[in-house]
C-alpha cells in the first residue's frame, strides 16, 4: 500500500515537471520570437501564410503583414509560427541536427540520379489528347449505331 502511494506521489511530480519544463520552453521560444518581430521582417503565420511585417503596434499586440505588394493583413502577434531568416543569412541550425545537416552537406556532392524513361518520352499535348478521346467517341458511337442497326433486323 505504501510503496503504491510512494509510486503515485512520483508519477504525479513528474508529470508536474515535464508539463512545467515544456511551458518554460515554450515561452522563451515565444520571448525569441517577440524580440526578433520586426518591422521588415519575414514570417510565417500559424496558418501558413508568409509575409513581411510592415507595422508592429505599440502594445505590440497587432501586427501588420504584407502578403503581396499593396496586400495587408493585420493579424495577431501570437499567430506568428515563425521568423524566416533574411536572404543573405543561412537559417540558424540547431546544435542538435548541426552533425547531420554536414553528413547531409557531404552527399549533395554526388551526381544526380539518371532520369527514368517515363522523364524522357515524348509528352502528349492537350490537343493530341483531346482528338484521340474525339476519335474514341466517334468510335464508340459507331459501334453503337451498328449494335442498333443489326437488333432492329
Amino acid at each position: 500500500m505504501v510503496v503504491e502511494i510512494i509510486l503515485l506521489v512520483a508519477l504525479g511530480g513528474l508529470l508536474l515537471f515535464f508539463m512545467m519544463n515544456t511551458r518554460k520552453r515554450q515561452k522563451a521560444q515565444q520571448e525569441k520570437l517577440s524580440n526578433n518581430l520586426r518591422v521588415g521582417a519575414t514570417v510565417m503565420t500559424s496558418f501558413g501564410m508568409f509575409g513581411t511585417v510592415t507595422d508592429v503596434d505599440e502594445d505590440g499586440i497587432k501586427v501588420t503583414v504584407e502578403t503581396t505588394p499593396g496586400t495587408n493583413v493585420v493579424i495577431h502577434r501570437q499567430t506568428i509560427a515563425q521568423i524566416e531568416a533574411p536572404e543573405g543569412e543561412a537559417p540558424a541550425v540547431p546544435e542538435a541536427d548541426a552533425d547531420v545537416s554536414s553528413d547531409v552537406a557531404s552527399d549533395v556532392d554526388e551526381p544526380a540520379v539518371e532520369e527514368s524513361k517515363a522523364d524522357t518520352a515524348p509528352r502528349i499535348t492537350d490537343a493530341e489528347l483531346d482528338a484521340m478521346n474525339e476519335a474514341k467517341r466517334n468510335a464508340m458511337t459507331n459501334d453503337n449505331a451498328d449494335t442498333n442497326d443489326s437488333d432492329k433486323k
